[in-house]
């Protein structure tokens, strides 16, 4: 008897904890208006990723880890583009 309560009790807790997650609408965490590659215009981006990617070369040999000021504005694919392009052109 009690071996069947105590799953008769974790399967409603299977569904109850499904069921709130199907309602809560959203697929994953929301996102920030922070600045993104579709809220930047094509030639902004582009001229973001160039001034990082200059900047990430130029500071190549340094030691210092403070980062370089200008990837500051640059979402995350964007700033991983400026690093693929900073490592290529040696």
């Amino acid at each position: 008897m009690r071996r069947n309560a105590l799953v008769i009790c974790v399967i409603s807790v299977l569904t109850l904890v499904g069921c709130s997650n199907a309602d809560s609408g959203g697929e994953g965490p929301p996102t920030t208006p922070d600045a993104t590659a579709s809220t930047l215009s094509e030639a902004a981006r582009a001229r973001l990723i160039a001034a990082c990617t200059d900047a990430l070369r130029a500071s190549k040999g340094d030691s210092a880890d403070g980062g370089a000021p200008e990837c500051e504005e640059l979402p995350a694919e964007d700033y991983l583009q400026a690093i693929k392009e900073a490592s290529k052109q040696k």
